[in-house]
């Protein structure tokens, strides 16, 4: 029942909301070694996703006392448009979820040197069966685990890497010209702006957010949740790509 998950979930909401995965340090960080700054200033753009989130939507979710957005959509419209969003979002799921699996497929792969459709196939019956077995606890266990793991790692490679370079100021002159510009390359201020707009919508409404607004015990949580999530993109964005 929405607001009586326990306090597990709900730190699982505001804790793990940093949105942080595989995908980090395969797409932005290709984007982060060819291009510099502009990765961060990509990703900043989930702080204003999450900001206009908690400003106005994360709350208006909780208040609906729907724990879905598919809930919400049948009590609104109707059983016949929930299940066309449904097929809808179960497409739009496939391409999303895929792109993110290929990339954690991709480390395995490259890390153990085996085939990179078979790592996928198996990944994803994994990620499939602890999903269903376990259910939202299953998921929680293994955000935490991933956020902590993920999150050593780039801490212990951080001083390798400075020491490597001769030092964070001989890092800082040997940098490439315009490699601190906030826009480099195809990505101008025009795609900034696209990107945050779409990360609005995304984080706002996308089926797997919602859960995490609707899962709280107010709407002020919810708030909350959204918020911390904002305030964790702001710096943690420039700590994952240093090393890159």
């Amino acid at each position: 029942m929405p607001g009586r998950i326990g306090p597990l979930v709900y730190w699982r909401t505001v804790f793990i909301y940093e949105f942080f995965s595989a995908g980090t340090f395969v797409a932005w960080g290709a984007i982060a070694y060819q291009h510099g700054w502009v990765a961060v200033t990509i990703q900043w753009t989930m702080c204003i996703g999450a900001l206009i989130t908690g400003l106005y939507l994360a709350p208006k979710w909780k208040a609906t006392g729907n724990l879905t957005a598919a809930e919400f959509i049948k009590a609104r419209l109707g059983s016949n448009v929930q299940k066309i969003y449904i097929y809808i979002f179960t497409i739009v799921s496939l391409f999303i979820k895929g792109s993110v699996l290929y990339s954690v497929s991709k480390l395995v792969s490259a890390s153990l040197d085996y085939p990179l459709i078979p790592v996928t196939i198996i990944l994803g019956i994994l990620m499939i069966s602890y999903t269903a077995v376990g259910g939202l606890w299953a998921v929680m266990v293994t955000d935490i685990l991933q956020f902590v793991v993920l999150t050593a790692a780039v801490l212990i490679i951080l001083p390798l890497v400075f020491n490597e370079v001769g030092g964070i100021s001989n890092f800082l002159s040997q940098a490439p010209d315009g490699f601190f510009n906030l826009t480099n390359g195809e990505y101008t201020w025009g795609f900034i702006f696209a990107f945050a707009i779409y990360h609005i919508f995304y984080i706002g409404g996308n089926w797997t957010f919602v859960q995490r607004y609707t899962s709280v015990d107010t709407p002020q949580s919810a708030s909350k949740v959204a918020y911390l999530f904002a305030a964790l993109y702001i710096l943690s964005p420039i700590l994952w790509m240093l090393p890159l």
